[in-house]
């Protein structure tokens, strides 16, 4: 792994997940640019929110309702000899 010191380099270094298990240099140095680059604030805070609305997302899709609800759906398609999205 190279040490993130320019934007390109901490872009990589967040969106790879590398931050938590850097040698404490590279974290370092990746702090202190953070600490003045406001482009790199911004992509990490997006980067966040990001993975923020996958979970929220997942946990919405994990919902054991919808899930029987979908299984219902497509039981009563399969049965009623249709595949097509159009008979619905």
């Amino acid at each position: 792994m190279s040490l993130p010191v320019n934007c390109h380099g901490v872009c990589l270094w967040l969106s790879r997940g590398e931050a938590e298990d850097a040698f404490w240099p590279s974290r370092l140095l990746a702090r202190a640019h953070l600490a003045w680059c406001s482009h790199c604030r911004r992509y990490r805070s997006q980067m966040e929110l990001i993975g923020d609305a996958v979970r929220l997302r997942r946990a919405h899709l994990a919902d054991p309702e919808r899930v029987r609800h979908l299984q219902t759906r497509i039981v009563h398609r399969l049965l009623a000899g249709g595949g097509s999205r159009d008979e619905s």
